[in-house]
């Protein structure tokens, strides 16, 4: 009954669990329930929500990651992940309407966004004439992405949520221009851009051929080959780790406008001193590839420089033509 401390200890239980040591306890504990219960009891109390969904995106993400990490130690197990529960309890409906009534709450949107990907349905229900995207929160993340555009961590978590639905239905015409405008404008931000050129990456690979053919006429159009060839020129310095998500993404994207035969975007590839840019990517992949394990190991970097190291040799290959 009391709001005021309501949403502090939310937003103390989202810090705790932040934190992921004692996740798994929280959860066994109830804690899930406990935060969509009192999140219904007092809604619509802005704060409430707020730091709700706040407690609710810790809890499910971090729970997610614990219980991979479980797996990958100890082997598989029967444990029902939060993002599971919060799924059963309403998690996705209570976002989106946390969405619609506080439209201009930057924060509440991003964390309701965060919340939407963590406890999507994979499956439309019985009777719904809706698309997954649509029944998992579509409507209010492409608003918030259009409402917010300045904000960069916001329309981060948009874009992984739409990537996350890619090959889950149809997609709107639209999304195309919303990741480009976002890519163009926050490019510095690098984890906002390899998203960015990732859902563009998925959105060429999952379309059917009359989707793809437009989407890459789209892309082209709207100058994301010049994107491309600037992400692929980014040196060996920095996080190595996002480094070669940005390198994975645009140079998916190049390959698939090339494959796709579209002339003007190989044109523009080559005027943009792609080629060289390309073979520059590909020596520090498999620079990096060489530094690793051997490919037997079970290390996730491992197998990533692999397949980059793959794909930007198909690249250059294509370029060769």
């Amino acid at each position: 009954g009391r709001p005021d401390v309501a949403f502090c200890i939310l937003h103390a239980l989202g810090e705790i669990a932040r934190g992921s040591a004692g996740v798994e306890a929280m959860v066994d504990a109830g804690t899930t329930d406990a935060v969509l219960g009192t999140m219904a009891v007092h809604f619509p109390g802005e704060l409430v929500q707020q730091w709700g969904l706040f407690a609710l995106f810790h809890i499910t993400t971090m729970h997610q990651k614990a219980l991979a990490l479980t797996r990958a130690r100890e082997g598989p197990r029967t444990v029902v992940g939060a993002h599971v529960m919060a799924r059963g309890s309403g998690a996705v409906n209570i976002a989106k309407s946390a969405m619609r009534v506080w439209p201009d709450n930057a924060v509440l949107q991003q964390l309701a966004c965060g919340v939407l990907r963590a406890c999507r349905h994979d499956e439309k229900q019985e009777g719904d004439g809706r698309t997954l995207l649509e029944l998992n929160g579509g409507d209010e993340v492409l608003s918030a992405m259009g409402r917010w555009r300045e904000e960069p961590e916001l329309q981060w978590e948009a874009l992984l949520f739409l990537s996350a639905h890619t090959d889950r239905g149809p997609m709107p015409v639209t999304v195309v221009d919303d990741a480009v405008e976002t890519l163009q404008r926050h490019r510095s931000h690098l984890h906002v851009a390899a998203a960015g050129m990732n859902l563009l990456r998925r959105l060429l690979a999952a379309g059917v051929a009359g989707d793809r053919t437009g989407r890459a006429e789209r892309m082209v159009e709207l100058g994301v080959v010049e994107e491309a060839v600037g992400m692929l020129s980014l040196g060996a310095s920095g996080d190595s780790a996002l480094r070669r998500d940005l390198h994975h993404a645009a140079a998916g994207v190049l390959l698939m406008l090339l494959l796709d035969r579209d002339r003007v975007a190989r044109d523009r590839l080559v005027a943009n001193g792609g080629v060289a840019v390309v073979r520059q990517a590909l020596e520090i992949a498999r620079h990096e590839k060489d530094a690793f394990p051997p490919p037997t190991s079970a290390d996730l970097a491992n197998s990533h420089a692999e397949e980059l190291s793959e794909l930007l040799s198909n690249l250059a290959a294509r370029l060769q033509r």
